[in-house]
């Protein structure tokens, strides 16, 4: 496969750090499409991303090679032609026909068919080849073809020639099952169903000593590893190159906050990053920055000492805990340094609430800025231990590490909440059942790659739990869907908060609707009819009677009452039961409780 210059399609910035990241596959009118590694892109044309905080997070946690961060921008002068895309599947199928046949675009096979007793040929015109809906991968992130010459003939003719084999991909009229889709060699007359071809172990006899290794994207092969069994590969499984399995992209977010948090500081930075680079001393350095400027020499020092401290923290929690600190702190109004990325306006706690919840916070304006790091397959990222599951890579690097990731940057708005912390360890010791409901669905699960930076506990259930019924109750009211809110979960030493907020990659930000809900009295009402929501489940007591003790992944919750769509939700809608927030079943001991 050879990887070409040419737009893949109407992909947006902010997908290329989602959905269509490298190894993506993604569909356009023509062709079948792999997103190539960041180490073919054209990032010199990609505009830079600052943000501090977030870069020296990801120093600290495995990519010490990290330079910066770029957005894939899209505009008069740089367009998609800089991200390096390549066919893939290889394999196509005449409509005519239905002949399965190599076809690649930049190799100069084209997608016609090229069988000549095809009965789609009239005259000049040839009929052209679709994509075949089939691949194998593995949850290593390796990719690859889906083997038709070997499962056709597995149990056929093992003379038949792979360069003469003529396969045929045929189904039964009427019938959409796989089991009634079978291919056929013409050459030697062998046939398979494709009714297991999907099936957990259904490539184990293709691929008896598991995985190949593949890595499309990349152009590479590597040896692939079960971690779980080190002598062996991992086991090979036919999908559809659409299933939502096929990509599980690993993004880090982070809040722009103060002081880091305009686009002007950002600038200083820059000058003063490009002066280091250039070996200019301190002085030099103090002396020139604030006559380019026209600035105090105090406030650009002042700015140099805050990117200095960013530069010195580290710690998967150091993100979170900083945008709690400034959440929490005072007001960050709309005039001044702040002004651009991060307005912030404390609200009373509803006097129903005050024994329950410490501070309320309208975040009138918030940055997010998303780094692709990874991505995984087969498996969502949640269910497997970490030491176990490694993502697959971006790139080729020859540090070993990136130096530099895909990133994109949104705009919105949100409510942030934060319980008594005091009480939240008095309720819980108070109360076992709360550690006896979150050890079950805890355990096993205490290395789960998740965007939570923090290991789960009682207190993560209790957040996350209530993060999910604000969101619920949000979204009937303020004009956003629910699929258009996300989450953010401050749980750690010293932190006891959720963020409920929404954002774009457009400069307009967002709507306002979120942040009117926080507006007094409708956050009290707000509040009331939430926990009232929960406290029944349609489904109950099917719902409330979960054992989470047990070992499921989550209490009394179901997609009638907590669940949120994936992009929403920072853990998979996992980690959740209503009985920790408020009295269902019959128990009284609930967070918000009388």
């Amino acid at each position: 496969m050879t990887a070409y210059a040419t737009p893949p399609g109407d992909i947006r910035p902010s997908q290329m750090v989602t959905t269509f990241g490298p190894g993506a596959i993604y569909d356009n009118l023509k062709d079948s499409l792999i997103i190539m590694g960041i180490d073919k892109w054209e990032r010199q044309h990609f505009r830079p991303l600052r943000h501090e905080t977030l870069l020296y997070h990801l120093q600290n946690t495995g990519y010490r090679g990290l330079k910066e961060l770029r957005v894939p921008v899209r505009d008069e002068t740089v367009d998609a032609r800089h991200v390096r895309v390549g066919t893939f599947p290889t394999w196509g199928m005449c409509k005519s026909c239905k002949m399965l046949q190599k076809r690649d675009l930049a190799a100069g096979r084209g997608i016609k068919c090229s069988n000549k007793q095809c009965p789609g040929r009239t005259g000049r015109r040839e009929p052209e080849t679709v994509p075949v809906r089939f691949v194998v991968a593995c949850r290593n992130g390796h990719l690859d073809d889906f083997p038709w010459y070997m499962w056709t003939h597995r149990g056929g003719s093992a003379e038949c020639d792979p360069n003469r084999a003529k396969m045929f991909l045929m189904d039964t009229p009427g019938k959409a099952s796989l089991d009634y889709k079978h291919v056929e060699c013409r050459a030697c007359g062998s046939k398979a169903s494709l009714g297991s071809a999907l099936s957990v172990g259904g490539m184990r006899g293709i691929y008896p000593t598991g995985c190949t290794g593949y890595m499309p994207w990349l152009k590479a092969t590597e040896k692939c590893t079960n971690h779980e069994s080190p002598d062996s590969a991992e086991p090979m499984r036919g999908m559809y190159k659409g299933a939502s399995s096929m990509y599980f992209p690993h993004t880090v977010r982070a809040l722009t906050i103060p002081s880091l948090a305009n686009a002007f500081t950002e600038k200083v930075i820059d000058v003063v990053e490009t002066m280091r680079s250039n070996k200019k001393s301190a002085d030099a350095i103090e002396e020139v920055v604030p006559r380019i400027f026209d600035l105090p020499k105090t406030e650009v020092l002042e700015i140099i000492r805050a990117h200095e401290k960013g530069a010195g923290d580290s710690g998967t929690s150091s993100v979170k805990a900083k945008e709690y600190q400034q959440l929490n702190a005072r007001r960050h109004p709309e005039r001044g340094a702040d002004a651009a990325d991060f307005v912030t306006e404390p609200i009373e706690v509803p006097e129903s609430f005050v024994e329950t919840v410490k501070n309320a916070v309208l975040v009138k304006r918030l940055r997010e800025i998303v780094a692709l790091t990874g991505f995984y397959r087969v498996d969502p990222p949640v269910t497997r231990d970490d030491r176990v599951r490694r993502k697959a890579p971006l790139g080729v690097y020859r540090s070993g590490t990136p130096d530099w990731l895909p990133a994109t940057e949104n705009r919105g708005e949100g409510i942030f909440v934060a319980l008594d912390g005091q009480r939240v360890s008095r309720w819980i010791g108070e109360h076992p059942q709360f550690e006896v409901r979150c050890n079950g669905m805890l355990r096993g699960r205490e290395h789960t790659v998740t965007a939570i930076d923090a290991v789960p506990d009682a207190k993560y259930v209790l957040l996350h739990t209530i993060s999910h019924m604000l969101i619920r109750e949000v979204s009937a009211h303020a004009g956003y869907s629910t699929a258009s809110i996300r989450e953010r979960v401050y749980s750690g030493d010293g932190m006891e908060g959720i963020l409920v907020y929404t954002s774009s990659p457009s400069s307009d930000g967002s709507l306002g609707g979120l942040v009117e809900q926080g507006v007094k009295p409708r956050l009290d009402v707000m509040m009331r009819r939430m926990l009232r929501r929960a406290s029944a489940c349609s489904t109950d007591p099917f719902c409330s009677g979960t054992a989470a003790e047990k070992g499921d992944k989550s209490g009394a919750a179901c997609h009638a009452c907590l669940f949120l769509p994936e992009t929403s939700c920072e853990c998979m809608n996992m980690f959740l039961d209503r009985a920790l927030a408020v009295p269902i079943a019959g128990n009284g001991w609930g967070y918000f409780a009388k």
